[in-house]
C-alpha cells in the first residue's frame, strides 16, 4: 500500500501538479488549525479517561462513566508521552494523534476508492474525513472513535476482499480481515451501547462478502471467519482484563452505577428509536412534530422509489408503469430538495448551537442522498457497493447515538459523515458522466477537473467552518487567538491572551499545592486540573462531573448525589477541590446543592484568581487538617463495603 502511494505521488507530480498542490494546501490548513483554540468542556472530557488509565485507574473500578472504555485506545500513547514529558502539552499531543488517525483512515478510503474511479478524484473525496472535525474538536473521543473505527474497519475488510478477488491470496489478506474485525470490535468497545448495532454491522459485512461472490470473484468466506475471529479476540481480551483486575461483585456494581448515573437507557422501543432518527435529522428548526414526520416519510418514500428504479433496470416494465415511476421520482426529489433547502436556510440564520456548523454542513450534504440515489449511473456496481461500505453503518450509528445520548439530536448527526462522503462520491461521478458525453478531449479533461472543483469547494467549506466555528474561549473571532500557552497541559496552543494567563496561573496554583497520590476534584468546566501533574489523580465517578454538579441550571440533587455516593463508596475524598468561579456559596450556601455544604464543612479556601475582565475565575480548596479519611462530614455510610483487588 505504501509503495503504491509513493508511485501515485510520482505520477501526480508529473501529470496533476495543481491537484497535488491543492491536496497539500488542504492538509496544511487542517494541520495548522489544531494549534488554535482550546474549548473548556468537551475536549477535556475526552482526554480525561485515557489520562486516568495511564495514571493507574482501573476500568469499572475507579470510574462509573458509561463511556469510560474509550480511554483504552489512547492510554498507551498517553502513558509513553507522560513518561517522557509529563503532562506538558498533552492536549496538543492528543490533537496530533487525531490528525494522524484521520490521515490513516483517509488513505484506506483513497486506496480502495482509487480502484473504482480516478485516483485524482479519489484523493479529494478521501480528504473529507481529514478536514472533518465534529463540534470543531480535534481530539479522539467516543464520537470520533465511533465513525473513524467504523469506516476504517470497513475499508480494510474490502481491501482484503479485493485482493483475494484478484487471486493474490496471501497471508496478509487474512491478517487484514482479522485486523478489520479487531477495529470494529474496538468501535463497539469505545461506545458500549454500540453493541446494539452489532447485528447490522455483521449483516452489512456479510452482504459485502456475498457481493464479491456474485460478481464472479473467488468465494472465500474464510475472510468473514477471520473478521469474526478478530472481533471475538478483542472482546475476549477486554473481558479477561476486566475480570482479572476487578472482582465480579465490584464489576457488577460498577455496571449498575453506569446505568444509574447515565440516563441513556430510556429509549428502547422501536417507535422511539425511529422518532429519534427524525430528531437527529430535522430537530432544532422545525418545531412542529407533523413536519418532522412528513420529512421522514418523504425521505423513506424517495429511497423506496430509488430502489424501485434499480429493480426496474433489471426487470422489464410496461411503458405506463415506467412513466408513473419516473413522475414519482421527480416529485419526491423536488419536494425533498425544497423542504431541506428551507431547513438549511433556517439553520444558518438561527443555528441551534454555535459549534454545529460543521455538523450542519454534513447533514445538509446527507440530505442529497435520496436524490442522488434516484439519478442513474453507468456503473451501478460502484454506486451500490459504496452504498454498502458507507451508508448502513453511518445511519445506524446516527440512530444509536441519538437514542443513547439523552436523545440529543445534535450529538448524533456527526455520524452522518459516512453518508456525506458517499453523496460527494455520487456527485463527482454524475459530473464526470455528464461532461464525458462531450466528444471533445479537452472537455473530457475538464470533466475531471470540474468534479474535483466541486469536491474542493466542499473541502474549503468544511475548513472555513473549522476556522469560523471557534468552539471554546475565543470570543467568536479566530485571529484573537494569538497568545501561546507556555505551561501546563494546553502548552503550545494559541488562545486569547486573557485565557492564556488564566490557564497558566491555574496550572501554577494547582502544582503549588499538589501532593503526590492525593486525589483532586474539579468542579464546573475545568479541564486544566485533569492532568496538570502526573502525581495527581482525578477523583470523581465520572470525569463529566467536572461540568455538571455545580451548574445553576440543575435545580435538584439528582445531578449532585452521584459524586457524593462515589466518595462514600470509595471511602476517599479529594485532597483538593478546584472550583471554577467565585465561591459565593461560602456566604450563602444553596440547600439544593449538597456539595456546597460538604465543601463548607470539610474544606478551606487556599487560593483564588480573577482575570481582569472577571470572565475567568477559580477558587482552590484544600482539605482541613483535622478532617481525615472517613472522619469527613457529610456521609451517611449506607454503602455496603466492597474490597478491591
Amino acid at each position: 500500500m505504501l509503495v503504491q502511494l509513493k508511485n501515485d505521488i510520482k505520477k501526480a507530480l508529473q501529470n496533476n501538479k495543481i491537484s497535488l498542490l491543492l491536496l497539500f494546501f488542504f492538509l496544511a490548513l487542517q494541520f495548522c488549525r489544531i494549534f488554535f483554540v482550546f474549548p473548556a468542556g468537551d475536549e477535556s472530557y475526552y482526554m480525561t479517561n485515557p489520562i486516568r488509565l495511564a495514571q493507574g485507574d482501573i476500568l469499572f473500578r475507579d470510574s462509573w462513566d458509561v463511556i469510560q472504555t474509550q480511554g483504552i485506545f489512547l492510554a498507551p500513547f498517553y502513558y509513553v508521552y507522560m513518561l517522557l514529558f509529563g503532562t506538558e502539552g498533552i492536549i496538543l499531543f492528543g490533537r496530533l494523534l487525531y490528525f494522524c488517525f484521520t490521515v490513516v483512515t483517509a488513505y484506506t478510503i483513497y486506496y480502495l476508492l482509487g480502484r473504482d474511479i480516478s485516483k485524482n478524484m479519489a484523493s479529494f473525496i478521501s480528504l473529507i474525513i481529514v478536514v472533518y472535525a465534529p463540534f470543531s474538536l480535534y481530539t479522539i473521543g467516543y464520537n470520533q472513535l465511533l465513525f473513524l473505527f467504523g469506516i476504517l474497519g470497513m475499508t480494510l475488510y474490502n481491501i482484503a476482499l479485493t485482493t483475494i478477488s484478484c487471486k493474490i491470496i496471501v497471508r496478509r489478506t487474512k491478517i487484514i480481515c482479522f485486523i478489520s474485525g479487531v477495529i470494529h470490535s474496538a468501535m463497539i468497545a469505545s461506545y458500549a451501547s454500540a453493541v446494539l448495532i452489532t447485528p447490522v454491522l455483521l449483516l452489512n459485512v456479510w452482504l459485502i462478502t456475498f457481493l464479491h461472490k456474485r460478481r464472479g470473484k473467488i468465494a472465500n468466506y474464510k475472510s468473514f471467519a477471520y473478521y469474526l475471529a478478530g472481533m471475538a479476540t478483542f472482546a475476549i481480551l477486554l473481558v479477561l482484563y476486566i475480570l482479572l483486575v476487578v472482582r465480579i461483585d465490584n464489576f457488577v456494581f460498577g455496571i449498575q452505577q453506569v446505568f444509574v448515573y447515565n440516563d441513556n437507557t430510556h429509549s428502547s422501543s422501536l417507535v422511539v428509536i425511529l422518532y429519534t432518527l427524525i430528531l437527529a435529522l430535522f430537530d432544532g428548526i422545525f418545531v412542529d412534530h407533523g413536519i418532522r414526520v412528513l420529512l421522514a416519510i418523504l425521505c423513506i418514500l424517495t429511497i423506496i422509489v430509488a430502489g424501485v428504479r434499480v429493480y426496474e433496470s433489471n426487470f422489464s416494465y410496461k411503458k405506463g408503469q415506467r412513466i408513473i415511476i419516473d413522475h414519482f421520482s421527480v416529485l419526491f426529489s423536488i419536494l425533498w430538495i425544497i423542504i431541506c433547502s428551507i431547513h438549511a436556510f433556517k439553520a444558518i440564520a438561527n443555528p441551534a448551537r454555535d459549534n454545529l456548523l460543521t455538523i450542519d454542513l454534513t447533514t445538509y450534504i446527507a440530505y442529497l442522498l435520496p436524490l442522488l440515489m434516484l439519478l442513474p449511473t453507468k456503473n451501478q456496481l460502484i454506486k451500490w457497493k459504496w452504498f454498502l461500505y458507507l451508508v448502513p453503518l453511518s445511519l445506524s450509528q446516527t440512530i444509536l447515538v441519538s437514542t443513547t445520548s439523552g436523545g440529543y439530536w445534535y450529538q448524533a448527526r456527526y455520524a452522518l459523515i459516512g453518508i456525506a462522503i458517499y453523496v460527494v462520491l455520487l456527485l463527482g461521478i454524475q459530473i464526470n458522466e455528464m461532461l464525458a458525453t462531450f466528444s471533445d478531449t479537452y472537455l473530457k479533461k475538464k470533466g475531471c477537473s470540474s468534479s474535483i472543483f466541486v469536491v474542493s469547494l466542499v473541502l474549503l467549506t468544511f475548513l472555513f467552518f473549522q476556522y469560523y466555528d471557534v468552539y471554546g474561549q475565543a470570543n467568536g473571532r479566530f485571529f484573537d487567538n494569538n497568545t501561546r500557552v507556555q505551561i501546563g497541559p494546553a502548552k503550545g496552543i494559541y488562545v486569547v491572551a486573557e485565557y492564556a494567563a488564566f490557564n497558566e496561573s491555574l496550572t501554577r496554583s494547582i502544582r503549588k499545592h499538589a501532593i503526590k497520590g492525593k486525589g483532586i476534584l474539579a468542579l464546573e468546566v475545568f479541564p486544566y486540573a485533569y492532568g496538570v501533574d502526573p502525581s495527581m489523580r482525578m477523583l470523581t465517578q465520572n470525569p463529566w462531573a467536572a461540568t455538571l454538579y455545580t451548574r445553576s441550571s440543575y435545580t435538584n440533587n439528582r445531578y449532585l448525589a452521584p459524586i457524593m455516593d462515589y466518595f462514600e463508596f470509595r471511602k476517599e475524598t479529594p485532597y483538593m477541590i478546584v472550583y471554577y468561579g467565585v465561591a459565593s456559596f461560602l456566604d450563602n450556601p444553596d440547600p439544593q446543592y449538597v456539595i456546597h455544604d460538604f465543601i463548607i464543612k470539610n474544606y478551606e479556601v487556599i487560593e483564588a484568581y480573577n482575570s481582569p475582565s472577571g470572565s475567568h475565575t477559580y477558587t482552590i480548596f484544600l482539605k482541613k487538617e483535622k478532617q481525615n479519611g472517613n472522619e469527613q462530614k457529610g456521609f451517611n455510610h449506607r454503602w455496603r463495603r466492597l474490597y478491591w483487588y
